[in-house]
């Protein structure tokens, strides 16, 4: 403004000294012509001059107030424009020249505006950039070309473990184990070409020196004019990534051990027919090695639908089916291998990638041979119980039948003194006798003899048994004898013994079918700690003085993994139908419960030894039932009352009347019902009771402890043919024994007679 001012008094001044002598002509005219003397005359003159002067100045001042109005506004707009005010603009007027710098005024203003809001745009992206960086949860970091750090952002803060305030810059080796300066230079190097470093793994340091896996990204830095100013790197924390891979190895370690220890054979096959990975069972029982071609080795083991002996077409093979995407199971397959056709059941499936598509099929097959076998030895041990349920019912009648006939027979040959009818009598109670034994070896069969476990001599043993058994082997095998257990005893149930002698003998008789020699040897033998690899390794017997039985046989022998397997139930090498292979697993079992055990060398085509060895029990006489002389100079009368259950009506005659010749009260019931009157009609219990274990439609058990309720200690004395758990639940006291059928009628006489006087008799065994 000022400036303007000083223009426009210049102006004026210059108008006004070119107006001087106009005027002063013009004031002289008209001071002539209004008072011509000299004073009028001076006067027009002064009065033109100052007209003159007037009109000029007038002119003048119009003039420059067009000329400076334009400059003015240009000012005061150049004014506003230098204080800030981006949005003034100046108005074209006046000259040409005043338009025009108006206009180019105006056009600077316009470009100043756009600039100031371009800045304010990229100030706020800045700003916007910034924040996104700083708060990243990814680990940022920006250096210079000295690899000094220039930005450290809130995610590079927690991952390295320093703050932005103590590593702003420091040079970027400090999180750069030195091992990896090299490589960090090599991106560095390659980044400076304007190539972006993508993802490499390498690793970092941490504030506490750990260090840790990261995957790197390095971008380079450049100005506005294009120039290399620094670089960028973007880490990603590699260490949950490294967790999860170990998770995953890890449990795909354990899915293949799970896979290997599999008992069912499992191939996975890729689209290309492929074998890409097998089991342990699929590689031993099938062949092939993993990049085998799956297709071969089906045509080398054909698979058949069950028994037809036709193979499968290719599109019914498993394998070709789970690759077209189905899923296959088979049953009633066989698949030929190593030349045997076996029965198997197959799977098969396909597995699909992440994105569905089929990769590769599994093959799974269990072999149903073992299975089915299991199933038939199922079957038959099925069979085996219904017979040994069916033999223990028949002998239990049968023992009912011989106690009346041994009973009455021991009665009348003690009371008869006529030589021929007691040489008859004797000959019925000896047929009697051996009915009873082989009523013993029926009832062993099926499980329910009464175990009673005695001092036996075992030489004294095999011999008794020697003429079975030699009837057993056959004429082809000869029967050799090496006794040398002397009169040392073992504590084994005879029965039981002949069991294990019997199963044996047969199993030895069996590996030799074109015949041989059968050797059994005892001796007395000190077992001591067993050296690995001798003969009697797999028995250990526990240190101590043992009876050893050897079985000895020239018959084909077996090999390792047969030995290994022979105490196994249901084992056995013989043809379906030829054996249980129970055998030597019931052997083994009882000489394990009678605190032996067995021992088997053997090598193939060198025969078998088996070695059973009996805990020694002292020497001296074997232990035997009492003579019939000496259970006669027993006192066995009475004249106490005696109630008397049976439900076969036989025996109940044939014990009442034993009884009553004694001189006993006899009360004699059928049931439970008939036993429960009598005792109401007596008045009070009776001073015994003789029951059968088994009635018609109750148990002995239960009559025996509904009366004593009234009567806890009532004696009891329970007979039966066999034992089974209901003997198992009687109270084990001096009030209870047990008396095994058939007895003779002294036994029976001796029994009640003990237990009334409350005393231990060696032919009953308390409970």
């Amino acid at each position: 403004m000022a400036h303007s001012a000083g223009l426009r008094a210049r102006l004026i001044v210059l108008v006004f000294m070119g107006a001087l002598p106009l005027l002063a002509v013009t004031i002289g005219i008209q001071a002539h012509y209004i008072r011509p003397d000299h004073e009028g005359t001076w006067i027009v003159e002064a009065g033109l001059l100052l007209g003159g002067f007037l009109a000029s100045a007038l002119i003048t001042d119009r003039a420059g107030r067009r000329l400076t109005a334009p400059i003015e506004a240009l000012t005061r707009a150049a004014a506003r424009l230098a204080g800030g005010e981006l949005e003034a603009r100046a108005t074209p007027a006046g000259a040409i020249e005043t338009v025009r710098l108006a206009e180019a005024f105006n056009a600077i203003a316009s470009t100043l505006q756009d600039l100031e809001t371009r800045q304010h745009r990229l100030q706020d992206q800045a700003r916007i950039l910034a924040a996104i960086v700083a708060s990243s949860p990814g680990p940022m970091i920006a250096i210079d070309l000295n690899g000094r750090i220039t930005a450290f952002n809130r995610g590079a803060e927690v991952i390295y473990g320093h703050s932005a305030r103590d590593v702003l810059g420091r040079d970027v080796s400090m999180i750069i184990p030195p091992d990896r300066l090299p490589e960090w230079n090599m991106s560095l190097s390659t980044a400076g070409g304007s190539d972006v470093v993508r993802e490499i793994e390498t690793e970092r340091l941490t504030r506490d020196g750990r260090r840790i896996p990261v995957a790197l990204s390095v971008s380079p830095i450049h100005d506005d004019a294009g120039t290399l100013v620094g670089f960028s790197s973007i880490a990603r924390d590699m260490r949950p990534v490294r967790t999860a891979e170990t998770k995953a190895t890890d449990a795909g370690f354990r899915f293949a051990q799970a896979l290997e220890i599999l008992p069912l054979a499992v191939a996975v096959v890729d689209q290309a027919g492929r074998i890409v990975a097998l089991n342990r069972v699929a590689r031993e029982r099938y062949g092939g090695a993993i990049g085998l071609d799956a297709a071969e080795r089906t045509r080398e083991f054909p698979i058949y639908v069950g028994d037809s002996q036709v193979p499968c077409a290719a599109v019914e093979r498993p394998i070709g089916r789970a690759l077209r995407g189905e899923v296959v199971h088979m049953v009633d397959v066989g698949l030929v291998a190593a030349g045997e056709l076996r029965p198997v059941e197959m799977w098969a499936a396909p597995l699909v990638d992440g994105q569905g598509r089929i990769t590769h099929a599994v093959l799974i097959v269990s072999d149903r041979m073992e299975r089915l076998q299991l199933e038939a030895q199922l079957r038959h041990a099925q069979r085996l119980d219904a017979v040994g349920h069916l033999v223990s019912g028949i002998a239990h009648d049968f023992n009912n039948l011989l106690t009346v006939i041994i009973g009455y027979a021991d009665t009348l040959l003690a009371e008869n003194d006529v030589p021929s009818t007691a040489r008859e009598l004797k000959a019925i109670y000896e047929a009697a006798d051996r009915a009873r034994s082989l009523t013993q070896q029926l009832l062993a069969f099926g499980r329910k003899q009464v175990l009673r476990p005695t001092p036996i001599h075992v030489d004294d043993r095999i011999l008794a048994v020697g003429r079975m058994l030699e009837r057993v082997l056959g004429e082809d095998i000869r029967l050799k004898l090496a006794l040398n257990g002397a009169d040392l005893l073992v504590n084994v149930e005879p029965i039981q013994f002949d069991q294990i002698l019997m199963n044996v003998v047969l199993n030895a008789r069996d590996a030799m079918p074109s015949g041989g020699t059968l050797t059994i040897e005892t001796l007395a033998v000190e077992a001591g700690p067993v050296e690995p690899g001798s003969p009697e390794h797999r028995a250990d017997p526990r240190p101590g003085p043992y009876l050893r039985v050897s079985v000895r046989d020239t018959g084909i022998g077996m090999e390792a993994r047969t030995k290994a397997r022979i105490f196994e139930p249901f084992f056995t090498t013989k043809e379906p139908g030829q054996g249980t292979g129970l055998g030597m697993a019931t052997a083994y079992s009882i000489a394990r419960q009678s605190g032996g055990t067995i021992a088997v060398d053997s090598e193939p085509n060198r025969g078998t030894t088996v070695h059973v060895y009996l805990p020694a029990a002292g020497k001296g006489p074997a232990g035997t039932a009492p003579s019939r002389s000496a259970l006669a100079r027993r006192p066995s009368s009475g004249s106490e009352c005696v109630l008397v259950v049976e439900d076969d009506e036989h025996v109940r005659q044939f014990v009442t009347d034993v009884l009553r010749a004694r001189g006993y009260r006899v009360l004699s019931a059928e049931g439970r019902d008939e036993a429960v009157a009598a005792i109401r009609a007596l008045g009070r219990p009776p001073d015994l009771l003789v029951t059968d274990v088994v009635l018609r439609g109750a148990e002995g058990v239960h009559l025996a402890a509904d009366v004593r309720q009234e009567r806890a200690d009532l004696p009891v004395v329970f007979i039966s043919g066999y034992l089974d758990d209901r003997i198992g639940r009687l109270k084990a006291d001096g009030h209870t024994v047990f008396l095994e059928k058939p007895f003779t009628s002294e036994q029976l006489a001796t029994t009640v007679r003990t237990i009334l006087d409350r005393r231990t008799d060696a032919s009953a065994r308390d409970l």
